[in-house]
């Protein structure tokens, strides 16, 4: 017993995730549910570095490509239900392997319109936030 904490704290420190899968949802739809509605469970679950991508909201073709502590998100990261029923937003969601890809709209105009890709890593984490606003 006494040589599982000290393994189990190494991990911590190091920013891998040792998650019960009690508290893993088994599909992503759960888990993305959760995830946009509970902001403890967004910064447990978000991956320790997070690749940003802004556009500039002038139109031209420059974007901003930068990895970010997790600490450095402004949380929530994702609206919740309320809010993207609130502002009518449309949700879509693409998987591909290990990767799923949620991008979030505003229905008729480009005002709004984030991806957010998440990698199954034992459970599911935010690895990638892409706003493609203007």
């Amino acid at each position: 017993m006494r040589r599982l904490i000290p393994l189990a704290a190494a991990l911590a420190l190091s920013g891998c995730a040792t998650t019960p899968e009690s508290t893993c949802p088994a599909d992503f739809g759960s888990f993305f549910a959760r995830f946009s509605e509970d902001v403890a469970f967004q910064r447990e679950f978000t991956s320790p570095t997070v690749v940003t991508t802004d556009y500039d909201p002038a139109g031209t073709p420059e974007t901003t490509v930068a990895r970010k502590p997790k600490t450095e998100l402004s949380y929530p990261v994702v609206p919740n239900g309320r809010e993207r029923a609130a502002e009518r937003m449309r949700m879509k969601t693409e998987a591909q392997g290990q990767r799923t890809r949620v991008t979030l709209s505003l229905p008729d105009s480009d005002a709004f319109m984030v991806t957010y890709e998440f990698e199954r890593r034992g459970c599911w984490a935010l690895v990638r936030v892409e706003d493609q606003s203007i």
